[in-house]
């Protein structure tokens, strides 16, 4: 088969190399020898409709040509497959040509935040880019790139469109009023009291785990180490003086026709109080209906409720910093291992670098008292609320404090 494939591609090749070349050898012929330059090009006023019907006159050619080999894979199509084998795939094929390609979508490509820029509620908004997520794998890479679990398709694109939530997570614990260098008096006293609570609270934990057994409530104490040994033997000893020697087994003897009667008797009773009751439920089923339907729709919008509260708990505490009071959260959580809060104390506050005026902070002020002192300034003196001047600087003074 190969050689005989070989041989008809190698005389067709020659056969197009021979009618190309005799097509060549018409053209030279029928050109003039040796005329002008004119002669030898033609201007083309029809313009592309000459081009196109060429290009058509083309086509149909080649499926003339190829009409036998078309015919015959019909002819294989046809023996080798079912009337319905050939629907679907006739089906098949015409979804593939009517299938639309993957379109680009619209997606935003925010900047990255600027802490020195403008505010980005000020900025002007710009219009989404489009990008084109497809590829020669779409879908494949995307998944790669986004999230290593998400595998198909929808799931990437479900991700993609969900907004993603910000998380308002504080980087640096700010500190409390009441621990600054210089705080107020009232939120001193309250981070005072809070640090002392937590001391408080850790001394009492460890004092309760030391504590002996011997100090706790009878009840607590019974329930830890169990009853006394000395009750219990007593207690047994009781038992076995009041129990009699010589114990009697009573075995079940037969039932008389008296006895079997009366619970032939009470059993068609119970039975029929069943019947009875079973009735007067169904009739009553109807009667309750409304009341049940209360009971639901009750039920409905206490859930609700519900439902409300647990989402704006949610809200409060998602618009709550992650960060803030994180010495009184330890606290809460474990007061045994919470870290003491560092505050300082009453005394401590004035004696502070922070507090103190240092000498030579104030140059201007310094300058003047020296000045007042050698009297080359005006002193001003205070009396009733009202500032009253020195007077006049008379004789050598007045020189002094003009040089």
């Amino acid at each position: 088969m190969g050689k005989t494939k070989k041989r008809a591609a190698s005389r067709m090749k020659e056969q197009r190399d021979s009618e190309i070349a005799a097509v060549a050898a018409d053209v030279e012929s029928q050109l003039p020898a040796g005329g002008a330059e004119e002669a030898l090009f033609v201007l083309d006023t029809e313009g592309q409709g000459k081009k196109r019907r060429r290009r058509m006159a083309a086509t149909e050619k080649k499926l003339v040509s190829g009409g036998i080999v078309l015919s015959n894979n019909v002819k294989k199509q046809l023996k080798a497959h079912s009337k319905e084998e050939l629907q679907k795939i006739a089906e098949k094929g015409r979804k593939s040509l009517e299938r639309k390609g993957r379109q680009g979508h619209a997606m935003k490509k925010e900047k990255p935040h600027d802490l020195w820029g403008e505010n980005p509620s000020d900025a002007k908004k710009q219009k989404p880019k489009l990008v084109n997520r497809g590829g020669i794998v779409p879908g494949t890479h995307i998944s790669e790139v986004l999230r290593p679990e998400l595998t198909t398709r929808t799931e990437v694109e479900k991700f993609r469109r969900e907004p993603k939530k910000k998380k308002n997570i504080v980087t640096v614990a700010p500190a409390h009023a009441g621990q600054s260098y210089n705080p107020d008096f009232s939120a001193h006293q309250d981070m005072l009291g809070m640090a002392v609570a937590v001391e408080n609270r850790r001394k009492e934990m460890k004092e309760e785990e030391k504590a002996p057994v011997m100090e706790l409530s009878e009840k607590t104490r019974s329930i830890l180490v169990g009853p006394d040994s000395e009750s219990s033997d007593s207690d047994s000893d009781d038992d076995l003086d009041s129990a009699p020697a010589n114990k009697v087994v009573r075995r079940d003897g037969k039932k008389t026709k008296a006895q079997r009667n009366r619970e032939k008797r009470h059993k068609q009773l119970l039975l029929e109080h069943q019947k009875k009751k079973e009735s007067k439920q169904l009739l009553n089923q109807l009667t309750e209906l409304k009341k049940n339907k209360r009971e639901v729709l009750a039920a409905v919008k206490e859930s609700e409720s519900k439902k409300k509260e647990i989402n704006t708990l949610k809200a409060e505490t998602d618009a709550k910093p992650i960060g803030v009071n994180v010495d009184y959260d330890d606290f809460v959580k474990n007061p045994k291992r919470a870290k003491t809060i560092p505050v300082a104390l009453s005394n401590e506050v004035g004696s502070m670098r922070k507090t103190r005026s240092p000498a030579g902070a104030g140059a201007l002020h310094d300058s003047v008292l020296r000045l007042e002192s050698r009297s080359m300034l005006e002193r001003r003196k205070v009396g009733m609320g009202k500032k009253k001047m020195q007077g006049k600087l008379k004789g050598r003074n007045r020189f002094q404090a003009i040089l």
